[in-house]
């Protein structure tokens, strides 16, 4: 996640990122590896103001682009916390698993990156538990 969404001056970012976009989309080529990069900035973006309808959009949209396995993988993992959010739990666990799995085998990875697919399969699994005992009463 970008520097200004972690010090949550969202705004900043959310300028900052369009004006790249708007960039992109001037002077590279529309199938460019940044286009996917800078898609997925700005569904972190919108993840960040619970705007998720927009972050999916987003999200989806930056997988059409030209990404390399690492870009693939971590769009991915944001579209798995956004079914997370929505109780989408099957889909969400797929597409962290192969996020997980594209990181492993590409190795373009860190053990920081695997740890966090983890922790978010865990969180998945957490909020089907919880989803259960609600149900449950």
């Amino acid at each position: 996640m970008s520097l200004l969404l972690s010090s949550n001056n969202w705004n900043e970012a959310y300028r900052n990122f369009n004006l790249a976009y708007d960039q992109k989309r001037i002077r590279l080529d529309s199938n460019h590896l940044g286009f996917g990069v800078t898609l997925n900035s700005i569904g972190n973006y919108y993840q960040a103001i619970e705007e998720y309808t927009e972050a999916l959009h987003c999200y989806l949209k930056a997988l059409e682009c030209n990404n390399d396995q690492h870009n693939m993988a971590i769009t991915k993992l944001n579209i798995g916390k956004i079914y997370t959010i929505n109780n989408q739990y099957d889909d969400a666990i797929n597409l962290v698993v192969e996020a997980r799995d594209i990181l492993q085998q590409s190795g373009s990875y860190s053990r920081i990156q695997l740890v966090h697919c983890h922790g978010i399969l865990g969180d998945i699994y957490f909020a089907q538990f919880i989803l259960s005992r609600m149900e449950a009463f």
